[in-house]
């Protein structure tokens, strides 16, 4: 196994001897072994086994001070970045990186009329939060002053001694209460913005024919699951919503749509390249399938009649993990409102995914379409849109926001000017010659507070006071999962959800076709019409079933029949394939009323392919043995014995280690193997054609939905993507089923030898199936030539689309199948009578100094799908301690 020697924390070793001092804050009491700016009185600090934080203050102000100082100590690098990439001033810390984000990220990350968002949100943020915020700004700046002083063993990782990066402590700006609110800001466009996806989609759709750009980037799930149904719930009918069936599908509608588009076409490849080259590793790339996992199981489904949570989001797994495990007590031995345990997000006060004493939250990403791209026409000179401001007919001129900003390092800083339409957002390209812009309009250029809908969860005491909480979570767009100690469960995704009442796919009258997942006209015709009220989101609270179950998909259905917009409201486009929520409901119904923690566990461990169940058997009926070579016949007996596990088939994590001798095992990792190589060729032949000529990204989440279309169950889809078979690059002959997947066979059979060799015994899914945790320095550690600074590669279990989701992002590019995304935490709370106990998995390690115990220890439990108890208790957390001291003002 490749696995770094570590050594004895040199944060906790400080901490055992303290600083030095002798003074008693807070007027008298035991010496203080740190000191932290602006707490109130002394708390006591603890860790763990596993390096988590435990603080126990007199005041939340206090517990935010100590939470401030930790992430810096372990993480400061993590939160540098981040706020240097919100604000728009990497360059400045790392010129070699350039300062195309920046200047992409302070344009977007700005309000529809150019102000900075952070500037906007702390004008409208509450005295009580602001509080939080600035004790915690305090606590990062009293370890900056530590680390400036060299004292308390507060020192900088190696990422500031990277290459030509050599930056020191007293060369770093202070912590600023804006960049915790650029931090979040950041966060929620990455786990809710869709622009890439739109302006790709916008770009490729008018270029194939029409019945092709329809089945190809069809908004269908391959599964038919959807989390309310599954629970027994109705959205359409237990809403205040209806059902609204308009007319039949029209083709010619949608080739009007195509037409509209073209016009765009230039801007819109300028729009998408700027976009995705913005796209960072802190939460998830461009073209990388995108997944989260969480369900809640009401208490008379499970074996000792307590309401259970599980959730595993799925983020990029990087170096270090996007999380930072803390528990903050300011009301066992405080006057605080706050005792919270959880994952918390370095630079920021709050814990998104945790539990209090009476209540546990889970979240994934929800998909509404809280994103639109407009066409905007320019007049002759540029500097304005036409759009009707009287919805008259008649066009008016409206101008465009201009504002010069400097970006770059102090020796070499240049200026940009930056665009904004004022009715919709930034204008993220032009193409002058056809008097074209591409404007982007998203919930999140508008300030709003999420930071204090975590904190008041932390504060609620059963789920329907957390949900009263979640009311201000207005972008980011999460799926919340909820339970309480009173045995209830509850899901309410909520957040800003736009009215489109003029949205339509199926209108037989073509100046009526205005399918929001693709760019929309910006003439005023598709104008937000407010934001859908509160109550008529989908939310569900003890419902028949039993449980909630989400996983990115549809919520409701209303994509079932691939037009999303013939029932209203309109929520949701292109999600999540299904196949991860339709195992997840499988297991949950298949174990009934026997629910158990470790059944929660066992669901998140789950690699069982439901792509290959759907797809393998078709597959195999659709080719002619016979006119298989040997080794396509080799590849094809593979997959007929294979039950559709995902196993590594090696002894270890270590990919270049021995095999697996259990005769389970190896089959089961020899058919996974066979089928991820023959999907990646099915992928290329089937529709290599459609996506070099529309120009659209080979990804997995877009591809997999035509094809099991097209080979499984029949469906109620409006177009039959079977009309992908036949290759555009070819006159001579027509293509069909049998001729795509027997030359995929064949080609698979040619890669799997050149990978593994013709012995199918080798082919062991754990050689190729690998997770390396990145470093978030990126490309520039490859530019620089720097070895060490990640962790990895390991062996891991799992596939495209299985519950413990290990999605290979270039399985659809046919360049590999190592995966960087993953669960960035998997945990299980039980709600009991008598409190919460909670269970967790964390790939990686609490600390990123190289030379620290906590430096990616916690990866193999996380390979191995072990859980460790997470103490909450003042008796399980001194029980717990390794160490203790205590810190003060």
């Amino acid at each position: 196994m490749k696995k770094k020697l570590i050594g004895i924390s040199a944060v906790l070793l400080a901490a055992a001897v303290g600083c030095g001092d002798d003074n008693e804050p807070g007027g008298g009491g035991a010496p203080v072994d740190l000191q932290i700016t602006g707490m109130s009185a002394p708390a006591t600090v603890s860790f763990d086994g596993q390096g988590v934080l435990h603080a126990t203050c007199q005041t939340d102000e206090d517990c935010a001070a100590v939470l401030g100082y930790y992430h810096a100590k372990n993480r400061f690098w993590q939160m540098d970045t981040q706020r240097r990439v919100s604000r728009g001033t990497l360059a400045e810390l790392i010129p070699a990186a350039g300062t195309g984000k920046d200047e992409f990220l302070r344009h977007y990350l700005s309000t529809s009329t150019g102000e900075p968002i952070e500037e906007a949100i702390w004008a409208i943020t509450d005295e009580g939060t602001k509080a939080i915020v600035e004790a915690y700004t305090a606590g990062v700046n009293s370890w900056l002053a530590d680390a400036r002083a060299g004292r308390n063993d507060a020192t900088l990782t190696e990422e500031y001694r990277l290459g030509a990066i050599d930056v020191k402590a007293d060369e770093i700006p202070d912590w600023d209460p804006l960049d915790t609110i650029a931090i979040a800001r950041l966060l929620t466009w990455q786990l809710s913005d869709d622009s890439v996806t739109e302006s790709s989609l916008g770009a490729a759709f008018p270029r194939l024919p029409v019945e092709r750009a329809v089945a190809l980037f069809t908004p269908a799930q391959a599964t038919t699951t959807f989390t309310m149904p599954a629970s027994g719930v109705s959205y359409f009918q237990e809403t205040a919503g209806v059902r609204a069936m308009r007319a039949p599908f029209s083709l010619e509608s949608v080739a009007a749509v195509q037409a509209r588009l073209g016009i765009a076409s230039r801007a819109l490849e300028e729009a998408r390249a700027k976009t995705a080259a913005s796209e960072l590793p802190l939460l998830g790339g461009v073209d990388d399938p995108k997944g989260s996992n969480n369900w809640v199981v009401a208490p008379q489904r499970t074996a000792n009649g307590n309401a259970l949570l599980a959730n595993d989001p799925h983020l990029p797994l990087s170096n270090p993990g996007v999380w930072y495990f803390v528990d903050m007590d300011a009301k066992s031995e405080g006057t605080g409102s706050i005792h919270v345990a959880g994952g918390s997000f370095p630079g920021i006060p709050g814990v998104p995914i945790g539990r209090n004493e009476n209540v546990a939250w889970g979240a994934t990403v929800a998909y509404y379409d809280d994103t639109d791209l407009y066409v905007e026409t320019l007049t002759e000179d540029g500097s304005a849109v036409l759009f009707d401001t009287d919805g008259d007919g008649t066009p008016e001129e409206v101008e465009i926001v201009s504002k010069d900003v400097q970006f770059g390092p102090a020796n070499n800083r240049k200026t940009v000017t930056l665009k904004w339409v004022p009715h919709h957002g930034p204008i993220l390209s032009e193409d002058l010659a056809n008097r074209v812009a591409i404007s982007a309009r998203w919930t999140g250029h508008e300030a709003t507070n999420e930071l204090k809908a975590f904190l008041d969860v932390a504060r609620a005491s059963t789920v329907a006071e957390a949900k009263a909480a979640l009311q201000q979570f207005e972008v980011g767009a999460q799926n919340f999962v909820l339970v309480d100690t009173n045995g209830s469960i509850g899901w309410y995704p909520h957040a800003r959800v736009p009215v489109r009442s003029w949205a339509s796919y199926s209108q037989t009258d073509p100046s009526g076709t205005l399918p929001p997942w693709l760019p929309l006209p910006g003439d005023g015709s598709a104008e937000w019409e407010g934001f859908l009220p509160a109550d008529e989101l989908p939310q569900m609270f003890d419902p028949p079933e039993g449980f909630i179950a989400t996983a990115n998909q549809d919520m409701t259905g209303a994509t079932a029949d691939g037009d999303p917009t013939n029932e209203s409201p309109y929520l949701q486009a292109i999600t999540a394939a299904g196949f991860r929520e339709t195992r997840v409901v499988e297991l949950l119904e298949e174990i009934g009323d026997q629910h158990t923690p470790e059944t929660m566990i066992a669901i998140q461990a789950d690699v069982h392919s439901l792509p290959g169940a759907y797809l393998v058997p078709a597959m195999l009926a659709a080719v002619d043995p016979g006119a298989l070579s040997e080794d396509a016949q080799a590849v094809a007996a593979a997959l007929e014995d294979w039950e559709y596990g995902c196993p590594t088939g090696l002894a270890s994590s270590d990919p270049d280690g021995p095999v697996s001798t259990d005769p389970t095992e190896a089959k089961e990792s020899i058919g996974c193997s066979a089928f991820h190589y023959l999907l990646s060729r099915v992928f290329a032949n089937a529709y290599g054609d459609e996506l070099r000529a529309s120009g659209a990204p080979a990804d997995s989440n877009l591809l997999i939905r035509p094809l099991t279309l097209a080979l499984g169950p029949a469906r109620d889809v409006q177009v039959d993507p079977a009309v992908l078979w036949d290759d555009l690059e070819t006159t001579e002959v027509t293509e069909d089923a049998a001729t795509i997947l027997t030359a995929s066979f064949e080609d698979a059979a040619a890669q799997l030898a050149r990978a593994f060799g013709t012995d199918p015994n080798e082919w062991r899914w754990g050689r190729v199936h690998t997770i390396t945790f990145e470093s978030l320095v990126g490309d520039l550690a490859a530019a620089e030539s720097v070895t060490g600074i990640n962790n990895g590669p390991y062996a891991n279990d799992g596939g495209l689309f299985t519950v413990d989701v290990a999605n290979p992002p270039s399985l659809a590019r046919g360049s590999g199948f190592a995966h960087g995304s993953g669960a960035s935490l998997r945990i299980v709370n039980e709600a009991t009578a008598d409190g919460i106990k909670t269970w967790l998995q964390v790939p990686g390690g609490q600390d990123l100094h190289r030379d620290g115990e906590h430096y990616g220890d916690l990866v193999d439990g996380w390979l191995a799908n072990e859980s460790f108890v997470f103490p909450f208790t003042r008796e399980e957390v001194d029980a717990a301690a390794v160490t203790t001291l205590r810190v003060g003002p």
